[in-house]
């Protein structure tokens, strides 16, 4: 769930931090109705993202990477 609500945060367009943590935090409620919102308040998110970084890291940007190799090979080089 973080890992989700970080990758729309980075993503966002909106023009302050809170505004895109909310905008992620309610798309990633939406989809995964089942489970728990990442963080209720921005300072919370942040302080999670604090503690998970490293982890979610590792985690992530293999599957980026790949998928970035799969869709963008002739402009990775």
């Amino acid at each position: 769930m973080v890992a989700a609500a970080a990758l729309l945060w980075a993503a966002s367009e909106r023009n302050t931090l809170k505004d895109r943590f909310e905008q992620a935090r309610s798309i990633v409620a939406k989809i995964f109705r089942w489970q728990v919102a990442p963080g209720e308040t921005y300072q919370g998110f942040m302080k999670m993202l604090g503690k998970w970084h490293a982890d979610l890291m590792l985690a992530v940007i293999p599957h980026v990477r790949a998928r970035m190799k799969e869709v963008l090979s002739a402009d990775l080089r």
